[in-house]
């Protein structure tokens, strides 16, 4: 099935628990919401780069960047999923296109490459939707449990090889998003991401240990 045309949506909602005003944090000199709208771009995959947000500053410096659409606030309240944002972003286009592609702010070591080759992939699965992944590190051994008086040591559960979403990308066919509304009750094949080139950044110490890797990738291609 042609999944053309395709297009990213970038959610950038300004409130953050954890991280008050994460979106707009700077790495490495640039607001994450806007390196993702550059890295979607300058990947020739998509046939327009939306960015969903709530936040004037964000919209305002979106212009000339790429579309945008001002949400709602009640799709940035707390709870409310992607899966809402999505949905609002496709009902204000003019016609829904084949596919779109999820492309978080908090993914910074997203690089073209990654999104070039998951479209690659999901172009040509008969799959209906691609997620990128994350292999979760396995645990310690054992662990410590501290009481007063008292250090018991206690067994893990038994070790599985356990994946997580990274924020790469989600790349979904329309349909399939619109007959479910749920992204894993559509049929999905995965995209590992290796740790190196994957940081979620949901606090700020999250931010700088990205930096830190971009920094030192960056010093040993120059080598």
């Amino acid at each position: 099935m042609d999944k053309t045309p395709c297009v990213a949506i970038i959610p950038a909602k300004g409130i953050s628990e954890r991280f008050p005003g994460k979106n707009k944090a700077l790495f490495l000199g640039v607001p994450l919401w806007r390196l993702a709208a550059n890295v979607a771009a300058g990947s020739g995959v998509f046939s327009e780069v939306i960015i969903s947000t709530d936040d004037p500053t964000i919209f305002n410096e979106a212009s000339g960047v790429c579309s945008r659409i001002m949400r709602p606030p009640i799709l940035s309240a707390e709870g409310v999923g992607v899966q809402a944002v999505v949905f609002h972003v496709l009902s204000t286009l003019p016609e829904f296109p084949k596919s779109f592609c999820v492309v978080l702010p908090t993914s910074p070591l997203r690089k073209v490459g990654h999104l070039v080759a998951m479209w690659e992939k999901f172009s040509k699965s008969s799959q209906q939707a691609l997620l990128s992944v994350r292999l979760v590190p396995k645990p310690h051994e054992y662990f410590l449990e501290m009481r007063t008086g008292y250090v018991d040591r206690i067994d893990p559960p038994e070790w599985r090889q356990w994946w997580i979403h990274d924020g790469t990308a989600l790349f979904c066919e329309t349909r399939a998003f619109l007959q479910h509304f749920d992204f894993y009750k559509i049929p999905m094949d995965a995209f590992p991401i290796p740790q190196e080139e994957s940081v979620d950044v949901n606090t700020e110490q999250d931010l700088v240990w990205a930096e830190f890797l971009a920094v030192r990738e960056a010093e040993r291609v120059q080598l």
